[in-house]
């Protein structure tokens, strides 16, 4: 399920889907930037004091998710 979840981060928050690139090599820098890009925010997440606050609060979970990180950092 974390795969699937890390995929769906780099396809819908970071735009890997979003590529206008044709050539294959292009293709692979482009998801790897948005891999790289990634990283870097979960990195940043790690070495916070205080977690982001959460979008949408659930009893069930007290992580925080890639899209509450991703809006911290903009």
């Amino acid at each position: 399920m974390q795969i699937e979840a890390g995929f769906r981060e780099i396809k819908q928050e970071i735009g890997s889907a979003e590529t206008q690139t044709r050539n294959p090599d292009a293709v692979t820098n482009h998801l790897n930037f948005c891999m790289a890009a990634t990283a870097i925010t979960w990195i940043y997440g790690a070495h916070l004091e205080h977690a982001p606050p959460r979008r949408y609060s659930t009893t069930k979970r007290t992580e925080y998710a890639f899209a509450d990180l991703r809006r911290r950092l903009a």
